[in-house]
């Protein structure tokens, strides 16, 4: 498996995502979505090159899909490094290297 970080930008996107989760849909629904986050980060660190390309965004910037939300990251020298987490519906702007 590759070393995997996780940018305190994405951890506050996270926090913030479980928030409005718990208070639209409640524990279980949001105890559900939330593990779907921990299946992507787990499919990164063995297979980080699948998700998708995403050059508007930033060089070696890619994407994965957790509807409905893009998990940005990047994959350099063995380490996968989750950037962002934003809703599909969020223009943004190139996505920043980031501290882990």
């Amino acid at each position: 498996m590759h070393e995997f970080r996780i940018a305190r930008q994405a951890q506050k996107d996270l926090e913030d995502i479980q928030t409005r989760s718990l208070n639209e849909f409640g524990v279980q629904t949001t105890r559900a979505f939330m593990a779907g986050f921990d299946t992507i980060f787990l499919r990164l660190r063995s297979y980080p090159l699948i998700g998708r390309v995403r050059p508007e965004y930033g060089r070696g910037v890619r994407s994965c899909l957790h509807a409905p939300y893009f998990v940005f990251y990047r994959y350099e020298a063995d380490v996968v490094s989750i950037q962002r987490i934003l809703h599909t519906a969020r223009r943004t702007q190139p996505i920043g290297k980031g501290e882990p």
